[in-house]
C-alpha cells in the first residue's frame, strides 16, 4: 500500500514538474517572441528613419542644385545684363547727340555672348541639351570629351551597340541615369585618383548598363555603405536614393584587378524614345 502511494505521489510529482516546464517554456517563447517582434519593429523603424534621411538628402540636393543656378544667374548674368541695358541707354543718348560710335557694339557683343554662355551653363545643371536632344549615351560620350581637355587624365568612351538607337528607358529615367553617372563620375575624380578611365554603354532591350573602371583607388559596397551612413554630406545619400527609386543596382568593385563601379538599370515600361 504504501508503494502505491508513493508511486501516486511520483507520478502526481510527475505531473506538476512536467506542467510547470511546459508552462515554463511557453513563457519563453512567449518572451522570445515579443522581444523579436519589438526587434524587428525597431529595424523597421530604424529602416524607415534612414528612408527618410535619404529622401530628405535628396530634396536638399535638388534645393542646393537651384540655389546654385540661383547663384549662377544672379551672380554672373544679371550683371552682365544690367551693364548691357545701361550701355544700351548710353548709345541711345550718343545716337541723339550723333556721337554712336559703331566699335563700342564690339564690347556689348562680347558681354551678350558671356551672358548666354552663363544661361547655358546653368541650362546644363538643370537637363543638359545633349540629353534633351540626343539622350543619355550622347550625352555621356560628350562628358567623356570634354574630359579628356584633362591633359593629365586618359577618358575612353565606348559604346557596346552603337548601331542601337533606342535607349530603353524613358525621358525622365534617362535624367535620372544621367544624374547617377554624373554623381560617380565626379566622386571619382574627387576621390579614386585615377589617371585613366574607361566608361563602357551598353543598351539592350532588357536594361541599360555603365561600366565604369580605372586605375586609382577602389571602394567596396561595404565600405561605400559605411560611408554613405556616417556621411553629413548630402551627395552620397542623394545618390542612394536616386539608385533605389530607379529600381537600380550600383555595384563597387574592389577586388585584386581593376577597381569600377557597375550601374544597371532595367528597361522603362513606358514608349522607347531615341
Amino acid at each position: 500500500m504504501q508503494n502505491q502511494t508513493d508511486i501516486g505521489l511520483f507520478i502526481a510529482l510527475g505531473s506538476v514538474v512536467m506542467f510547470l516546464l511546459v508552462v515554463v517554456i511557453i513563457l519563453f517563447v512567449v518572451v522570445y517572441q515579443r522581444k523579436m517582434l519589438e526587434k524587428e519593429s525597431r529595424i523597421k523603424e530604424i529602416e524607415q528613419e534612414k528612408q527618410i534621411q535619404l529622401f530628405k538628402a535628396t530634396v536638399e540636393a535638388e534645393e542646393q542644385l537651384k540655389e546654385k543656378i540661383a547663384n549662377n544667374l544672379h551672380d554672373s548674368v544679371n550683371p552682365m545684363l544690367s551693364l548691357l541695358k545701361m550701355n544700351l541707354s548710353m548709345h541711345k543718348r550718343n545716337l541723339e547727340k550723333n556721337k554712336f560710335n559703331p566699335d563700342s557694339f564690339k564690347e556689348d557683343a562680347e558681354l551678350i555672348d558671356q551672358a548666354v554662355e552663363g544661361i547655358r551653363s546653368s541650362c546644363r545643371e538643370l537637363i543638359p541639351s545633349f540629353l534633351i536632344e540626343f539622350g543619355i549615351i550622347k550625352a555621356l560620350d560628350d562628358y567623356i570629351r570634354n574630359l579628356n581637355k584633362n591633359e593629365h587624365i586618359e577618358a575612353v568612351f565606348e559604346n557596346r551597340q552603337p548601331g542601337n538607337t533606342d535607349v530603353c528607358l524613358s525621358k525622365q529615367d534617362q535624367l535620372s541615369a544621367y544624374r547617377i553617372c554624373m554623381e560617380v563620375l565626379n566622386n571619382l575624380f574627387k576621390h579614386a585618383g585615377y589617371t585613366n578611365l574607361h566608361i563602357l554603354v551598353e543598351n539592350r532591350p532588357e536594361g541599360f548598363r555603365v561600366e565604369f573602371s580605372h586605375n586609382g583607388k577602389g571602394i567596396s559596397n561595404e565600405e561605400i555603405d559605411a560611408i554613405t551612413d556616417s556621411s553629413k554630406g548630402q551627395g552620397l545619400k542623394s545618390l542612394k536614393v536616386r539608385v533605389l527609386l530607379l529600381n537600380a543596382d550600383l555595384n563597387y568593385i574592389k577586388g585584386t584587378g581593376r577597381p569600377g563601379i557597375h550601374f544597371s538599370v532595367p528597361a522603362s515600361r513606358s514608349e522607347l524614345i531615341n
